[in-house]
């Protein structure tokens, strides 16, 4: 690899991979075992007394088979998010300091990820991969992440690039039209793009190797942007 940041990206997605099926087991395992005792219960009732003896059990079910699920799943959701924004700016700070670079990621203007890609991209100058289908992933992993924080998990009427998105993706559905609903096979697919997209990120770190700077090999400076070029906003 060409980047500590992303070894230690790599390390951070196998835990969260890790992470995910263990609860995923156990929640499977504890819905399975509710479910077997609720139906030897309602057998050692009489067939007039079984509806209410379910029902007494319905909210227990509910929690440990789609509540419980839920909120892990989002969790995971937000967690990737946050591992790919950490990724973007310690490679930012890493070039910043190994380069000499006086302009740091913050000064542009933007959000967490525009920023960074454009300082990759434009003043450190190395390939980013922002034209990958990866990259259309990690920026709608970035409205689900917020779907997720701002809206409880549902999507407006001002969120159709979004909706869009979503429909097309696998493991989720929308209840309702509106309430997003997550398989446990879409944290696997967030997780092999995250992997995907970081891999390309480090073909692109090859151009100019942070491990090179590290180990003294000499490297190309980075060419400062032109002058015409307004990334601050100032």
């Amino acid at each position: 690899m060409n980047s500590r940041c992303i070894e230690d990206f790599a390390v951070r997605l196998r835990r969260l991979e890790h992470y995910s099926e263990m609860v995923e087991t156990f929640l499977a395992s504890e819905a399975a075992a509710l479910e077997a005792r609720v139906v030897a219960g309602m057998n050692e009732h009489p067939p007039s007394d079984r509806q209410d003896y379910f029902e007494a059990f319905l909210d227990d079910i509910l929690e440990v088979s789609e509540d419980l699920p839920s909120l892990l799943r989002f969790s995971l959701v937000t967690a990737l998010d946050s591992a790919v924004e950490q990724l973007l700016v310690c490679s930012c700070q890493s070039y910043a300091k190994l380069m000499g670079l006086t302009l740091a990621q913050g000064d542009i203007r933007g959000s967490t990820l525009e920023r960074t890609r454009r300082y990759l991209k434009e003043i450190v100058r190395v390939p980013f991969p922002d034209h990958t289908q990866d990259w259309v992933h990690i920026l709608r992993f970035r409205d689900l992440r917020n779907a997720i924080v701002h809206r409880d998990g549902t999507v407006d009427a001002a969120g159709q690039p979004l909706r869009q998105w979503l429909l097309t993706q696998p493991g989720i559905t929308l209840k309702g039209g509106h309430t997003i609903a997550l398989a446990a096979s879409f944290i696997g697919h967030a997780i092999a793009v995250c992997n995907s997209f970081s891999h390309d990120l480090d073909a692109a770190f090859g151009v100019r190797p942070l491990m090179a700077f590290e180990t003294g090999f000499e490297v190309e400076e980075a060419t400062p942007p032109q002058a015409s070029t307004d990334l601050t906003g100032q």
